[in-house]
């Protein structure tokens, strides 16, 4: 299972729990997001630079108005 079928079982409102794959794909997900958070918080960052981070930590593309209400 992928990321992308992981999210779409959680959407549904599937339970994780019981199914080690399913656990390992959570941990493997929550530890990918701690990355990004601590490199979205580490330091400055351009705006443009800020909105493509913070995109990954959300999974959807951040348009320019999150830099107007971030200020």
């Amino acid at each position: 299972m992928d990321k992308k079928e992981f999210l779409e079982y959680l959407r549904e409102g599937k339970p994780v729990a019981g199914d080690p794959d399913l656990f390992r794909m959570m941990h493997e997900l929550a530890a990918e997001t701690l990355r990004e958070t601590a490199e979205l918080s580490s330091g400055y960052h351009e705006p443009e630079e800020m909105r493509r981070l913070f995109s990954k930590v959300i999974g959807k593309k951040v348009d320019d108005s999150i830099h107007k209400i971030m200020q």
